[in-house]
Protein backbone atom coordinates (compact mmCIF):
# COMPACT_ATOMS: atom_id res chain seq x y z
CA UNK A 1 0.00 0.00 0.00
CA UNK A 2 2.67 2.59 0.75
CA UNK A 3 4.20 1.42 -2.42
CA UNK A 4 1.37 2.27 -4.49
CA UNK A 5 1.21 5.79 -2.64
CA UNK A 6 4.78 6.16 -3.18
CA UNK A 7 4.32 5.50 -6.71
CA UNK A 8 1.64 7.56 -7.34
CA UNK A 9 3.27 10.13 -5.43
CA UNK A 10 5.91 10.11 -7.94
CA UNK A 11 3.89 10.27 -10.94
CA UNK A 12 1.98 13.59 -9.72
CA UNK A 13 5.65 15.32 -9.38
CA UNK A 14 6.50 13.79 -13.01
CA UNK A 15 3.02 15.40 -14.21
CA UNK A 16 3.35 18.50 -12.49
CA UNK A 17 7.32 19.39 -13.67
CA UNK A 18 6.11 18.07 -16.93
CA UNK A 19 3.19 20.60 -17.66
CA UNK A 20 5.81 23.06 -16.01
CA UNK A 21 8.86 22.14 -18.19
CA UNK A 22 6.24 22.63 -21.07
CA UNK A 23 4.80 26.03 -20.42
CA UNK A 24 8.71 27.34 -19.27
CA UNK A 25 9.40 25.95 -23.18
CA UNK A 26 6.70 28.02 -24.55
CA UNK A 27 7.55 31.14 -22.68
CA UNK A 28 10.97 30.86 -23.92
CA UNK A 29 9.76 30.39 -27.45
CA UNK A 30 7.43 33.48 -27.06
CA UNK A 31 10.47 35.50 -25.46
CA UNK A 32 12.50 34.63 -28.45
CA UNK A 33 10.13 35.52 -30.97
CA UNK A 34 9.06 38.71 -29.64
CA UNK A 35 13.24 39.41 -29.08
CA UNK A 36 13.64 38.33 -32.81
CA UNK A 37 10.86 40.81 -33.47
CA UNK A 38 11.88 43.94 -31.57
CA UNK A 39 15.38 43.59 -32.70
CA UNK A 40 14.50 43.33 -36.72
CA UNK A 41 12.22 47.14 -35.76
CA UNK A 42 15.17 48.43 -33.99
CA UNK A 43 18.41 49.95 -35.44
CA UNK A 44 21.92 51.38 -34.78
CA UNK A 45 23.36 54.27 -36.84
CA UNK A 46 26.62 54.31 -37.03
CA UNK A 47 27.74 58.18 -37.94
CA UNK A 48 29.46 57.84 -41.33
CA UNK A 49 32.01 61.06 -39.69
CA UNK A 50 31.81 63.00 -36.56
CA UNK A 51 31.54 66.42 -35.56
CA UNK A 52 35.09 68.77 -35.20
CA UNK A 53 36.98 65.32 -34.43
CA UNK A 54 34.29 65.06 -31.72
CA UNK A 55 32.95 61.61 -31.12
CA UNK A 56 29.26 60.21 -31.23
CA UNK A 57 28.00 58.22 -28.72
CA UNK A 58 26.17 54.99 -30.30
CA UNK A 59 22.43 53.90 -28.88
CA UNK A 60 19.83 51.96 -29.94
CA UNK A 61 17.24 53.69 -32.44
CA UNK A 62 18.88 56.78 -32.30
CA UNK A 63 19.37 58.54 -35.50
CA UNK A 64 22.33 61.23 -35.32
CA UNK A 65 22.52 64.28 -36.93
CA UNK A 66 25.26 63.74 -39.02
CA UNK A 67 23.73 60.72 -40.95
CA UNK A 68 20.37 62.94 -41.36
CA UNK A 69 22.51 65.56 -42.90
CA UNK A 70 24.30 63.23 -45.36
CA UNK A 71 21.25 61.67 -46.28
CA UNK A 72 19.56 64.90 -46.97
CA UNK A 73 22.73 66.26 -49.02
CA UNK A 74 22.95 63.04 -51.21
CA UNK A 75 19.04 62.35 -52.37
CA UNK A 76 19.54 66.08 -52.99
CA UNK A 77 22.10 65.91 -55.32
CA UNK A 78 20.62 62.58 -57.12
CA UNK A 79 16.94 64.45 -57.75
CA UNK A 80 18.61 67.49 -59.12
CA UNK A 81 21.03 66.12 -61.15
CA UNK A 82 20.45 66.35 -64.73
CA UNK A 83 23.27 65.51 -67.18
CA UNK A 84 21.39 66.56 -70.71
CA UNK A 85 17.45 66.60 -70.50
CA UNK A 86 15.72 68.10 -67.06
CA UNK A 87 12.31 66.73 -69.43
CA UNK A 88 13.78 63.20 -69.52
CA UNK A 89 15.70 62.65 -66.37
CA UNK A 90 13.99 64.60 -63.60
CA UNK A 91 10.95 62.60 -63.46
CA UNK A 92 13.23 59.60 -64.35
CA UNK A 93 15.24 60.52 -60.96
CA UNK A 94 12.06 60.83 -58.89
CA UNK A 95 11.35 56.94 -59.61
CA UNK A 96 14.78 56.03 -59.05
CA UNK A 97 14.87 57.07 -55.16
CA UNK A 98 11.14 56.97 -54.87
CA UNK A 99 12.12 55.19 -51.66
CA UNK A 100 13.80 57.56 -49.88
CA UNK A 101 10.63 59.82 -50.71
CA UNK A 102 7.83 60.36 -48.24
CA UNK A 103 4.64 60.15 -50.72
CA UNK A 104 3.66 63.59 -49.85
CA UNK A 105 6.93 64.86 -51.52
CA UNK A 106 7.01 62.29 -54.26
CA UNK A 107 3.36 64.00 -55.26
CA UNK A 108 4.68 67.31 -54.72
CA UNK A 109 8.14 66.14 -57.22
CA UNK A 110 5.70 64.85 -59.84
CA UNK A 111 3.49 67.94 -60.02
CA UNK A 112 6.14 69.82 -60.44
CA UNK A 113 7.68 67.88 -63.27
CA UNK A 114 4.36 68.68 -64.92
CA UNK A 115 4.01 71.72 -64.40
CA UNK A 116 7.69 72.43 -66.18
CA UNK A 117 6.72 70.40 -69.32
CA UNK A 118 3.93 72.87 -70.13
CA UNK A 119 3.51 71.65 -73.47
CA UNK A 120 5.86 70.52 -76.63
CA UNK A 121 6.61 74.14 -77.39
CA UNK A 122 7.25 75.88 -74.02
CA UNK A 123 8.76 73.10 -72.03
CA UNK A 124 11.12 74.63 -69.11
CA UNK A 125 12.68 71.24 -68.93
CA UNK A 126 13.38 70.56 -72.11
CA UNK A 127 17.79 70.26 -72.93
CA UNK A 128 17.96 72.12 -69.74
CA UNK A 129 20.78 70.18 -67.67
CA UNK A 130 21.29 70.77 -63.68
CA UNK A 131 23.58 70.43 -61.24
CA UNK A 132 24.21 71.02 -57.16
CA UNK A 133 26.97 70.86 -55.44
CA UNK A 134 27.44 71.04 -52.23
CA UNK A 135 29.67 74.47 -51.00
CA UNK A 136 32.23 73.27 -48.82
CA UNK A 137 32.08 75.71 -45.50
CA UNK A 138 32.27 74.95 -41.72
CA UNK A 139 29.80 71.89 -40.64
CA UNK A 140 27.61 72.85 -37.07
CA UNK A 141 25.12 70.49 -35.56
CA UNK A 142 23.03 73.64 -36.27
CA UNK A 143 22.56 72.81 -39.66
CA UNK A 144 20.35 70.16 -38.89
CA UNK A 145 17.20 70.98 -35.86
CA UNK A 146 15.40 68.12 -34.23
CA UNK A 147 11.57 69.33 -35.36
CA UNK A 148 10.20 65.75 -33.99
CA UNK A 149 10.33 63.45 -31.83
CA UNK A 150 8.81 59.82 -31.10
CA UNK A 151 9.58 57.66 -27.81
CA UNK A 152 11.99 59.73 -26.74
CA UNK A 153 13.87 59.70 -29.81
CA UNK A 154 14.47 61.99 -32.66
CA UNK A 155 11.95 61.56 -35.70
CA UNK A 156 12.31 64.30 -37.80
CA UNK A 157 14.54 66.81 -38.92
CA UNK A 158 15.38 70.37 -41.18
CA UNK A 159 18.51 70.20 -43.03
CA UNK A 160 19.71 73.75 -43.80
CA UNK A 161 21.49 72.73 -47.28
CA UNK A 162 23.82 75.44 -48.56
CA UNK A 163 24.53 74.40 -52.19
CA UNK A 164 25.68 75.87 -55.44
CA UNK A 165 23.20 75.33 -58.32
CA UNK A 166 23.90 75.71 -62.19
CA UNK A 167 21.63 74.83 -64.82
CA UNK A 168 22.63 74.74 -68.50
CA UNK A 169 21.12 74.82 -72.32
CA UNK A 170 23.14 73.03 -74.88
CA UNK A 171 25.79 74.04 -73.31
CA UNK A 172 25.36 77.83 -72.55
CA UNK A 173 24.93 78.64 -68.64
CA UNK A 174 21.90 80.31 -68.14
CA UNK A 175 21.94 80.12 -64.33
CA UNK A 176 24.17 80.02 -61.34
CA UNK A 177 22.92 80.44 -57.63
CA UNK A 178 24.21 80.14 -54.43
CA UNK A 179 20.89 78.63 -52.39
CA UNK A 180 20.10 77.33 -49.09
CA UNK A 181 17.95 74.64 -48.97
CA UNK A 182 15.82 73.71 -45.78
CA UNK A 183 15.18 70.59 -46.47
CA UNK A 184 12.63 68.39 -43.94
CA UNK A 185 14.00 64.80 -43.54
CA UNK A 186 11.65 61.82 -41.35
CA UNK A 187 12.38 59.03 -40.12
CA UNK A 188 11.27 56.30 -42.45
CA UNK A 189 11.49 52.66 -41.58
CA UNK A 190 9.27 51.09 -44.24
CA UNK A 191 11.38 48.89 -46.10
CA UNK A 192 14.74 48.32 -45.05
CA UNK A 193 16.10 46.40 -48.43
CA UNK A 194 15.29 49.20 -50.61
CA UNK A 195 16.23 52.01 -47.97
CA UNK A 196 18.47 50.84 -45.80
CA UNK A 197 18.79 54.53 -44.34
CA UNK A 198 15.39 54.51 -42.88
CA UNK A 199 14.92 57.84 -43.56
CA UNK A 200 13.14 60.27 -46.19
CA UNK A 201 13.05 63.25 -47.91
CA UNK A 202 10.03 65.21 -46.94
CA UNK A 203 9.84 68.47 -48.97
CA UNK A 204 11.01 71.92 -48.23
CA UNK A 205 10.49 73.37 -44.72
CA UNK A 206 10.37 76.75 -46.43
CA UNK A 207 11.45 78.60 -49.46
CA UNK A 208 15.17 78.27 -50.69
CA UNK A 209 16.98 81.61 -50.33
CA UNK A 210 19.71 83.18 -51.66
CA UNK A 211 23.27 83.23 -49.93
CA UNK A 212 25.55 84.81 -52.57
CA UNK A 213 25.40 86.92 -55.59
CA UNK A 214 22.89 85.36 -58.23
CA UNK A 215 24.83 84.76 -62.21
CA UNK A 216 22.10 84.76 -64.66
CA UNK A 217 22.42 85.10 -68.47
CA UNK A 218 18.82 85.33 -69.75
CA UNK A 219 16.41 87.25 -68.42
CA UNK A 220 13.44 85.86 -69.48
CA UNK A 221 14.99 82.71 -67.39
CA UNK A 222 15.32 84.46 -64.20
CA UNK A 223 11.52 85.86 -64.54
CA UNK A 224 10.14 82.25 -65.22
CA UNK A 225 12.06 79.84 -63.34
CA UNK A 226 11.64 79.30 -60.04
CA UNK A 227 14.58 79.06 -57.63
CA UNK A 228 13.25 75.30 -56.40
Amino acid sequence: MAYQKNRDNLLAVIRTLSVALILMTLFSGYLLVSAKNQLKRSFVDIPSYTLGGKAESVALNTMHKTTVYSFAQLVFQRLNHWSYDGEKEYEKNIRANEHMLTPEYMAFLRRDVERRKGNKVSSELKHRSRSIRPIASGWDEDRVKVVSTKDGKPSAWVVLLDVELTEMIKGETIKHLYLRYPLRVALYDIDRDRNPWLLALDGYQDEPTKISKELDKKEMVKTEDSLL
